[in-house]
Parts: structure tokens; C-alpha cells; sequence
């Protein structure tokens, strides 16, 4: 049941995962550029629709790794069974505005736990809010999940989030296939 490099099993992530949603145990609020607060929200806590609308918007879509929408009903099946899903999805919300403008995640994939993001709200690029959110992420991981590796996969053409994860301390470790590398935290 362990995955190379993970050094935590699937059913051990889930048990912690669960753990921290009974919990409410969320990432630390934090500020863009402009000293605008966001705070996070488990995506079983936000409403399908907007989260769905929010993910299969353009840019999202052209930056993510499969570069393939998500369908209403798919995303409900999804968070009906999240429980038992190993991995861990978090809404970015602008607080003035209870606007959900992005996601962060911490997944057990085939190199160990992993990390993704996205803002999906053109008018929040360029503030410094993914950024911001992953390193809040990040302490969280490592609150949570002291001494375990980190990856992040990524498209080798999204320089943006390329040039995030390097800021963050994250280095390319290999290229896969299909155009993706993958970054590992130092």
C-alpha cells in the first residue's frame, strides 16, 4: 500500500486527511500585494456549481496538466466520496468579497505527496495571491505533515508556476511525459 518516496500510506493520508476536515484544520489566512486577506475553505464545504464554474475557467484549463474540464455531475461524485479520496483540496476566498478566486491541494500521487494550485479569476492574476496561498500551504504541510517529501507536477510551458514553486524552494527534479516535469521541495 505504500508508494515509492511517500514514506505514508493511502490509508494513512486519509485518516489524517479526515482528521483535519473533522477538524476544520485550515492553512493560516494570508495577504496579496495589496494587503487584500484571503482565508481557505475546504472544497467540501463550497458550493459545486461556483467551484466547478470557478475550475473549468479558460485559464485553468489551458495550465493544467490534463487541459480537460470537469463536468457538474463528475465533481459531485467526487465530493460524495472525497472521504475516501486521498488527497486534500482547499478554496482560496477573498474575505471582503466571500468570492472563491482559486484552489490549492496536497495529493498522494505516484512520487509521494504532491501539491497543486490555480487561480481561476482573471482579475486576481498578478497579485501575488498564488503565491501567497502556496506558502501558507506550505506551512501547513509542514505543521501537518512533518518530514515527508513534497513534489509539485507541473506543464513545462507554465513558467508562471514554474517561477512560484522555485521562489518557494522547489527545483526540478525530472521531466515526465507528456510535456509535464516534476519539482521537488528542497
Amino acid at each position: 500500500n505504500k508508494l515509492v518516496g511517500s514514506y505514508m500510506t493511502r490509508v494513512e493520508f486519509i485518516e489524517k486527511k479526515n482528521l483535519l476536515e473533522l477538524d476544520n484544520a485550515l492553512p493560516k489566512e494570508f495577504f496579496d500585494k495589496n494587503k487584500k486577506k484571503y482565508l481557505f475553505k475546504w472544497i467540501v464545504n463550497c458550493n459545486l456549481r461556483e467551484t466547478i464554474l470557478l475550475r473549468n475557467r479558460g485559464k485553468v484549463i489551458s495550465t493544467s496538466k490534463t487541459q480537460q474540464k470537469i463536468k457538474l455531475v463528475d465533481h459531485a461524485i467526487f465530493i460524495q466520496n472525497y472521504q475516501n479520496i486521498p488527497r486534500i483540496d482547499f478554496m482560496i476566498m477573498d474575505e471582503d468579497k466571500s468570492l472563491m478566486v482559486g484552489g490549492t491541494s496536497i495529493v498522494l500521487g505516484e512520487f509521494g505527496l504532491e501539491i497543486g494550485k490555480y487561480i481561476g479569476r482573471e482579475e486576481y492574476l498578478g497579485c501575488g495571491i498564488a503565491k501567497a496561498a502556496t506558502a501558507s500551504l506550505l506551512n501547513y504541510f509542514d505543521k501537518e505533515f512533518y518530514g515527508f517529501e513534497l513534489y509539485s507536477k507541473t506543464r513545462k510551458d507554465n513558467f508562471i508556476n514554474i517561477s512560484i514553486n522555485e521562489k518557494l524552494g522547489f527545483a526540478k527534479d525530472r521531466e515526465l511525459t507528456d510535456g509535464i516535469i516534476l519539482m521537488k521541495r528542497r
